[in-house]
């Protein structure tokens, strides 16, 4: 089986106890809705990228009318993008974008350029 790109919920199952999400995926995750926006790293709802059973980045985005709008994306450590990923990658984008009723998705310029192809070539498929 190949691999697949999920995005999860801040509330997930899997991140409900933090301490165990940081012990068996090295993953340091902090839900930043509650914070001062002053004081957060990754954005107000950020959400978790999976790639197979590992989690990857962050991605900060909302849904503004129609428009998929993706402020902010982090590559966890050590991660290096392989064409395997960048296509699920864009599964997981078309998919999500179906999942939001979002026709459109408008990326930041300060977006790693990967993502960013990643994230365009998946509009086309909407």
């Amino acid at each position: 089986l190949r691999p697949q790109v999920r995005f999860l919920a801040p509330l997930d199952q899997l991140l409900w106890d933090r301490k165990a999400a940081l012990h068996l995926f090295d993953f340091d995750y902090v839900w930043e809705v509650y914070k001062p926006e002053q004081d957060r790293k990754w954005g107000y709802y950020a959400l978790p990228v999976m790639y197979g059973e590992r989690f990857v980045a962050r991605v900060d985005s909302r849904l503004e009318g129609s428009t998929w709008q993706i402020k902010g994306w982090w590559w966890e450590k050590g991660v290096d993008m392989d064409p395997e990923m960048l296509e699920g990658l864009e599964q997981a984008v078309v998919a999500f974008m179906r999942y939001l009723l979002a026709d459109e998705v408008k990326v930041a310029p300060s977006l790693d350029r990967r993502v960013q192809s990643a994230l365009q070539a998946a509009k086309q498929a909407v």
